[in-house]
């Protein structure tokens, strides 16, 4: 996809009109684009022509970011006695708090739970991030693939797949619109790692794939589901650099073929296991694609030692797990490195 070879920052509108009229774009025909496209400014405007002011504001925020240090963020598990324990945990080991703090949605059931839970979020960081793992529309299984036949019935309009995944998509409208009735905008993460193996929603390539499932729930949410207080937020795996096992058991695949389109998404996460110890720094990797939309990182093990901080500066955000918090002294270190910015004290 040709959106790949525009670089962050670019101001050549004859570039951009290239990317987003080329014939074989997604996005080709969109009524978003009848007009004529001016110079993009900082930040990009919303995929969603409707955003909400809090959106926006949310987006300036990370815009606002760029060249100032990377956004400190925490993935939380909920629990029940204790409200985010990383968070404080975090806080406990260095005295900061993290300017984004990522909940799951995935088992929510209750709407006011949730928006008690994203409030608490907001007021123990500054940002909230949503991720949303729903369970396989099939059976209900927390993993495993779907088949090509499977896949084509998912997408179909009016089959009995189809209509399962509808009903999940629906349920988590339920569940976050209270959030927009109360002007909370959020980061919202849904099926993840779309270029990824072993997600029921990954690695089906193509504008047929896993790219058009990210688009119907988009279209779903904001047209049909009428909200417009997410920050859409396209997560992608690292591209396994070894050909061999691009496409095999545990690899990962490119992003072109993955990725739902710019008028689709508002920023870019790219799901890392580590940082440490790579040849080639992902923030490169991920600036190439990004076309100027807003990117972070999330973690899936350790915190980035200072090396890592110094060498990948291009991230406007770092989210990491749970189990980071566990090693205090490492936590410590990331909060005293000058490159990443914590909450302020409130």
């Amino acid at each position: 996809m040709m959106w790949s070879g525009l670089a962050e920052g670019s101001n050549s509108l004859d570039q951009l009109q290239t990317v987003f009229h080329a014939p074989n774009i997604i996005n080709r025909g969109d009524s978003r684009l009848s007009a004529p496209l001016a110079a993009p400014t900082a930040p990009p405007a919303p995929g969603d022509i409707n955003a909400s002011a809090e959106v926006r504001a949310l987006l300036d925020k990370l815009a606002d970011a760029k060249g100032k240090g990377v956004l400190a963020g925490q993935s939380v598990v909920e629990s029940a006695a204790t409200p985010f324990p990383e968070v404080q945990a975090v806080l406990a080991a260095t005295g900061k708090q993290p300017v984004i703090v990522e909940v799951n949605l995935t088992g929510a059931t209750d709407p006011g739970t949730l928006l008690a839970q994203v409030r608490e979020a907001a007021r123990q960081g500054e940002l909230v991030a949503i991720r949303w793992t729903p369970p396989r529309p099939t059976d209900g299984a927390a993993t495993g693939v779907l088949t090509s036949f499977e896949w084509q019935q998912l997408l179909e309009p009016g089959t009995d797949l189809n209509h399962r995944w509808a009903a999940q998509a629906d349920a988590a409208g339920a569940l976050l619109r209270p959030l927009a009735e109360a002007h909370l905008a959020v980061l919202w993460s849904p099926h993840p790692a779309l270029n990824g193996d072993g997600n029921w929603w990954s690695g089906h390539p193509g504008p047929e794939g896993s790219e058009e499932l990210y688009r119907k729930l988009y279209e779903r949410l904001t047209g049909d589901g009428n909200l417009h207080n997410l920050a859409w937020v396209w997560e992608a795996a690292p591209p396994s650099f070894n050909p061999a096992a691009s496409n095999g058991p545990g690899g990962n695949n490119g992003l072109d073929e993955y990725f739902p389109g710019p008028l689709y998404i508002d920023a870019i996460t790219l799901d890392a296991d580590t940082l440490a110890g790579r040849r080639f720094p992902l923030d490169r990797l991920v600036s190439q694609f990004a076309g100027g939309k807003p990117f972070g990182v999330r973690i899936a093990s350790g915190v980035p030692a200072a090396d890592v901080l110094a060498r990948e500066v291009n991230w406007r955000w770092m989210l990491l797990s749970p189990a980071a918090v566990s090693g205090s002294d490492a936590i410590k270190s990331f909060y005293a490195d000058p490159h990443v910015v914590a909450a302020p004290q409130k």
